[in-house]
């Protein structure tokens, strides 16, 4: 009786251990997740969320995170929730090829989101197309982005076609006035400087200075500017994150240039406007992404008012077009798996046939064959303080 009573009690806490193994932990694979028996659909994220450009990383971030929560909270997809594996990259494209090598050991990660820069989108590009990962980048505008994997995909408008509308624009606005530009030394600065210079040029206009200068190391742009200034230009275009242009704009205004002040949507942040002051003052902002603001809680577009408002209620500020490009990137992704599974071929497939998707972001427009992206020119400026828009200009 000893023996089987022994026998019993072994059996009985082997049987509460399993228990305890299966209903414990919360990892991918197990139902105290949340999920099913399949485990969380998990995406892999990288960003810049330290360093000189974590502002524009720590927003993709909270966007992602606000959309995951809602769709969790309604059951997941299928009874699966999302699971975002978030890595920062620091804006850094060396690092960014670590992180790519991280998500891709990971056999449950199917696609990855990120990064903030051309530079580091790319640098992580091959790495995902070896191992037939998903790779969408939230404003990877460089038009060798998409020519990098299959499966490499941005909802950017490709820098041939933003730069070519931008150089058009001015032109046409400034009346072909000599153009002056900086540009800071990155793919996207390199890419976009060229694009407007050659477009700008074939219009008939003159681009009398041309300066590159290093991101975030340097802070003294006065020979920079002191080059422009010679040149006598009528229009002074910045290539820069915002950091680095709200420098270069205050420098300008202590050195006395006096000429039309145009920059990229690389600018569109507060924190541009906080750092800049009066120093630009009537800058014309040609962007392909929106600037929202109080009154957009009321948009008559309801989904843009229902980002920006629960935006504004989770974190605390206005959300401008860094974190709605990343909110439409989530959101069109989770419903093409909600539509074809998580199947990277398939998800492939379903972004090449987008066609035109209206987002918060704006409209958005994906070539079949080319991947390349479209969408509309808006053009804002800075008056006493505030982003204000004049136009949009529709994609050509």
């Amino acid at each position: 009786m000893k023996r089987k009573t022994r026998i019993g009690a072994l059996l009985t806490v082997l049987v509460l251990m399993t228990a305890l193994v299966s209903g414990c932990g919360g990892g991918a694979g197990e139902s105290g997740a949340g999920g099913s028996a399949e485990g969380n659909i998990k995406i892999g994220f990288f960003a810049p969320l330290t360093g000189n450009m974590m502002q524009y990383g720590v927003s993709f971030q909270n966007a992602i995170d606000m959309k995951v929560e809602d769709i969790n909270a309604q059951g997941g997809i299928d009874g699966r929730k999302i699971e975002i594996v978030p890595f920062d990259d620091k804006g850094d494209p060396k690092e960014a090829v670590n992180i790519a090598n991280k998500i891709t050991s990971d056999p449950d990660i199917k696609v990855a989101i990120g990064s903030f820069s051309s530079s580091c989108s790319m640098a992580a590009a091959p790495v995902f197309e070896q191992a037939g990962i998903l790779h969408l980048g939230p404003t990877a505008s460089h038009p060798d982005f998409v020519t990098m994997g299959d499966k490499a995909f941005t909802i950017a408008m490709t820098m041939k076609f933003e730069a070519a509308a931008d150089a058009n624009y001015a032109y046409q606005k400034t009346g072909g006035k000599d153009m002056a530009i900086i540009y800071l030394n990155s793919d996207y600065g390199v890419s976009h400087a060229s694009v407007l210079k050659e477009q700008y040029e074939a219009n008939g206009g003159k681009v009398v200075a041309y300066e590159e200068f290093i991101p975030g190391q340097t802070k003294d742009f006065t020979p920079l500017i002191t080059k422009v200034k010679q040149s006598n230009p009528g229009s002074l275009f910045v290539i820069a994150d915002y950091s680095d242009g709200a420098n270069i704009f205050k420098q300008a205004q202590k050195l006395d240039l006096k000429c039309d002040l145009i920059g990229p949507g690389m600018l569109i942040k507060d924190e541009f406007i906080d750092v800049v002051g009066d120093a630009a003052e009537g800058l014309l902002m040609l962007s392909t992404l929106p600037i929202y603001s109080e009154d957009d809680r009321e948009n008559k577009d309801s989904n843009k008012a229902a980002f920006v408002s629960e935006y504004q209620d989770k974190y605390g500020v206005i959300p401008d077009g860094f974190p709605a490009n990343a909110y439409d990137c989530i959101t069109l992704l989770t419903n093409m798996i909600a539509e074809v599974g998580y199947d990277t071929d398939a998800l492939a497939e379903q972004f090449r046939q987008l066609g035109r998707y209206e987002g918060v972001s704006g409209n958005i427009t994906i070539d079949p064959e080319t991947k390349e992206v479209k969408r509309d020119l808006m053009v804002y400026t800075i008056q006493d303080g505030k982003y204000v828009i004049d136009e949009v200009v529709p994609a050509s």
